[in-house]
């Protein structure tokens, strides 16, 4: 739903509201035999021996509701306000429900400050958001596994060896952004820059338990996380325009780095460059001990 309002000669608001439902029941049947006695002849009565079956079922559900507010100011400047609430299925009652909201504006300057002649168009804007994500269908829910036909024609049903249906929240994000662009020379050169910061935090891992609790593993959240900080320029510009011909070439260039800022104490990965501060996407490599001459240490 959409309702729009002139508030002054120069100020429209934009009211936009909805609401989603998703579902999705995913099923797999599976057979298999050890060999065919009639070669291409497929069947699974042509099976030389027993034949394997196995199947899977998941259902998953998300409902959301969600709105924004828009404010175009004097034609020149720009707001936007979201907000999303979701309900999903794969968290437990308690942390089931979650909202993330943002807020996005751009200002035109070249609108109302006087601009040298070589300048079209000058735009300044910015954006803060944050985002959340749910776990897997079963990461939560206890389910049992069963298995046919072990021995002497007996099955059995195996109980997860995870501790599920804990309070965990859901993984996420938090992020902004600055950027400008530039117009010149009768718009026949583009530039344009963008800083980005986003932060990663209610990471979650599986952790392990006493196998007295009759379990091994628990999923939690954890104290760690880590930022990714980058920036990009693109130059663009219009090196042949006539009216029969126009030749547009386009120069990009990105940098991007990731950092640790907070450490969890207890389930970090242990490593001496693992700390705050140090490069997060860094990756390692496994060598045989050597000594000072570079001979292998028997």
């Amino acid at each position: 739903a959409t309702y729009t309002q002139d508030l002054t000669p120069d100020i429209l608001f934009t009211l936009n509201a909805g609401t989603s439902v998703f579902y999705r029941n995913y099923r797999q049947e599976y057979q298999s035999t050890d060999g065919l006695i009639v070669p291409f002849v497929y069947s699974i009565k042509n099976t030389q021996g027993p034949s394997i079956t196995d199947a899977n079922r998941n259902e998953k559900s998300i409902r959301s509701i969600y709105g924004s507010i828009n404010l175009d100011l004097y034609k020149y400047a720009y707001l936007t306000l979201t907000g999303r609430n979701d309900w999903s299925s794969s968290l437990p009652s308690e942390t089931r429900s979650y909202f993330y909201p943002s807020v996005a504006g751009s200002v035109v300057l070249s609108q109302f400050i006087p601009m040298p002649e070589v300048i079209d168009f000058w735009k300044v804007r910015g954006a803060w958001t944050q985002t959340k994500s749910d776990l897997g269908v079963y990461d939560t829910n206890n389910t049992y596994s069963v298995s046919t036909d072990l021995w002497n024609g007996e099955s059995a049903a195996y109980y997860p060896t995870s501790i599920r249906g804990v309070a965990v929240k859901p993984s996420a994000t938090r992020s902004y952004e600055i950027g400008t662009a530039i117009h010149m020379f009768k718009n026949r050169l583009k530039l344009d820059f963008t800083y980005y910061n986003k932060l990663y935090y209610n990471l979650t891992r599986s952790a392990g338990i006493s196998n007295s609790s009759g379990f091994t593993s628990t999923l939690i959240n954890i104290d760690e996380e880590y930022v990714g900080r980058g920036v990009e320029l693109t130059l663009s510009g219009d090196i042949i325009r006539t009216r029969d011909l126009k030749w547009e070439s386009s120069f990009n260039w990105s940098r991007d780095r990731w950092y640790y800022t907070k450490i969890d104490p207890v389930y970090s990965t242990q490593k001496p460059w693992v700390a705050v501060g140090k490069r997060w996407d860094w990756y390692g490599i496994y060598d045989w001990e050597r000594d000072s001459q570079g001979n292998l240490v028997n």
